[in-house]
């Protein structure tokens, strides 16, 4: 039974059909070390080369044909990785984009795209993806925007651990409020570069502050952090997470 029959017509909950698709289906041995791609395509014939390729590059492919199996996919099993093409039949690209970043997905998202179309860049970009190629781009590109884009989340993952871990963030939780805590979490996520007002205003679904709110919050949660060496620095439209310095 094709991918894309299973996954829509499967009596069990949607995630047990996402597993069974995202299995990879390349006879290519893959170290279990590799990064883990969910392409996101509905040509089957496509997937299937990208698939290979992605193999050879030494990235571990699984496919999926639909956006809604890749926001299924994110509670299971996230990927490192999100290559979407920008066709997919069931939802917009740029809301797939959004959606992602909304469900604190912060890995690399590639769209790729049949023909140049300035307004879709944009659109995705702004959503929050990486990069927007064309299929027809050379593979070497794509493998080299691939690695470089890994790269960069592993040197921010690298300063993230050093602000606030899972568990420190969780301690924390608990002497915020809901509408704090998203806050500091997006904050914490982009450690130590500056949060833009508007990517604070709306990191949360349920709440999105005004500017003044905004403010007000901040420096409330300021003074929750200072007992736990941190402060939050304000620059022009920004703020910023950074370890309060001690002599």
């Amino acid at each position: 039974m094709p991918a894309e029959t299973e996954l829509r017509n499967s009596a069990s909950p949607r995630l047990s059909g996402v597993v069974k698709a995202a299995r990879p289906s390349t006879l290519i041995p893959i170290a279990e070390s590799a990064p883990l791609v969910a392409l996101v395509d509905g040509q089957i014939r496509r997937r299937k080369l990208q698939e290979r390729f992605l193999s050879k590059a030494g990235f571990r492919p699984h496919s999926l044909a639909l956006g809604a199996d890749l926001l299924a996919l994110l509670l299971i099993a996230p990927p490192d990785v999100v290559l979407l093409d920008s066709g997919v039949a069931d939802v917009d690209p740029v809301e797939l984009c959004r959606s992602l970043r909304l469900r604190r997905f912060f890995g690399p998202v590639v769209v790729l795209a049949t023909q140049a179309d300035a307004e879709l860049e944009i659109g995705v970009l702004k959503a929050g993806a990486n990069d927007f190629l064309l299929h027809t781009s050379p593979e070497a590109v794509l493998e080299a925007r691939l690695n470089a884009h890994l790269a960069a989340v592993r040197g921010y993952a690298a300063v993230h651990e050093a602000l606030l871990d899972r568990n420190a963030l969780e301690r924390l939780r608990r002497s915020l409020s809901d509408r704090e805590f998203p806050l500091v979490a997006r904050l914490n996520e982009r450690a130590p570069s500056a949060v833009g007002h508007d990517e604070l205003c709306t990191c949360s679904e349920r709440y999105r502050p005004t500017l003044g709110a905004l403010s007000k919050h901040m420096s409330r949660i300021r003074r929750k952090l200072a007992p736990r060496g941190l402060d939050i620095k304000a620059t022009p439209g920004a703020y910023r997470l950074v370890r309060i310095r001690t002599e």
